[in-house]
């Protein structure tokens, strides 16, 4: 989801603004992340690439197979620093921490400076290095008043799992686990990327719209296909009318249904760069833990009825699919990676090389 659609933050100034004389003489700070990336903190062995031409031994986990940074005690990259000028004004990193001192008139141009800073400085880092760059905290003074920046406490919405929850779902799940259809096992996937996406990042908001979608993909992998087949016009009716026939309250299946319609209204499946109201982002906050919900309940309502009637689920044959997309790909292989624009205006790459 763009940082676009995302809430705005707010301006937590320790004295009233009013009694702070004009112009308003600042002192920004901005804190950016992941904070080894920027030689703040050790290497954790996440990152793909480190700054500059740094050697770093590398390791191979047995299981993912991927060559990442070994994440030894003590072993930082080199320290990040620049010097330049943001829109005109002078900004400066040490690590990752970046300073920018200017003067507004206004403390509402101090609001809007630093939502635009949220949307398009960590963002700008991304044509150049493969690490998800991101403001981790925005602090300053205006006039030597110091202030933070953060969200309103009403978008903080924390979740409690239930006691003994657990133990009850595994003895559910791993009777029947190796006879469990794979409908089933892509719902409870989807539903641990959900999570996933929730759990790596500091700001939550950020990944709402792959969120929906995963959740959304969870639900309507429980779906039988031939509720999906037939008038796509008519898809919800026969949503309702299966989901009905298991017992399901009418209110739930309709939050499921939202779910579905939420996904096609956000940037999910395709460009959206409109803004959307504080308002809007309360009640999607409050609508993702009930889907949410709805969709744990749902998968456990699917264990249940499968142990029943395994008939719900046709049974899939474990084939490698014919992927149509790899016949345009296939000739790429071995292609040199272009390294900057020129690179990318080479007539022939493979003649001319690249890096």
């Amino acid at each position: 989801m763009l940082i676009f659609q995302l809430p705005r933050r707010q301006i937590q100034i320790e004295k009233d603004i009013s009694e702070v004389p004009r112009p308003y003489n600042v002192s920004l700070k901005v804190k950016l992340g992941p904070e080894e990336y920027f030689g703040d903190a050790p290497l954790t062995g996440k990152m793909r690439e480190i700054t500059g031409g740094q050697s770093v031994q590398m390791r191979y986990p047995t299981f993912h197979g991927l060559p990442k940074p070994l994440p030894m005690t003590g072993e930082f990259a080199n320290k990040f620093a620049y010097q330049g000028t943001l829109s005109g004004i002078p900004i400066s990193f040490d690590g990752g921490t970046c300073t920018l001192e200017f003067n507004v008139e206004d403390f509402n141009a101090l609001h809007q400076f630093i939502q635009e800073l949220a949307e398009r400085l960590a963002a700008s880092f991304s044509p150049a290095c493969v690490v998800p760059v991101e403001i981790i905290s925005v602090s300053g003074t205006v006039s030597g008043v110091p202030f933070t920046v953060g969200l309103p406490t009403s978008s903080w919405r924390p979740q409690m799992g239930a006691s003994g929850a657990v133990p009850k779902q595994l003895n559910t799940a791993l009777p029947h686990l190796r006879q469990t259809p794979r409908q089933i096992i892509s719902a409870q996937r989807y539903l641990t990327q959900n999570y996933r996406m929730d759990y790596q990042t500091e700001f939550a908001s950020q990944v709402t719209g792959e969120r929906l979608l995963n959740l959304c993909k969870a639900f309507e992998s429980l779906v039988p296909a031939s509720v999906f087949s037939g008038d796509p016009n008519k898809q919800d009716d026969r949503i309702r009318k299966f989901l009905g026939s298991w017992g399901v309250h009418t209110t739930y299946i309709d939050v499921l249904i939202s779910l579905r319609k939420l996904r096609s209204s956000l940037d999910i499946a395709h460009t959206r760069r409109a803004p959307i109201s504080t308002e809007a982002h309360e009640s999607i906050d409050d609508f993702i833990p009930l889907a949410e919900a709805c969709v744990r309940a749902l998968v456990n309502l699917t264990l249940e009825k499968f142990s029943v009637d395994p008939s719900i689920y046709p049974e899939e044959r474990n084939e490698i699919e014919d992927i149509a997309a790899l016949r345009f790909i296939r000739k790429y292989t071995g292609l040199p990676l272009p390294s900057d624009i020129r690179t990318l205006l080479i007539a022939n790459p493979r003649q001319e090389g690249g890096s």
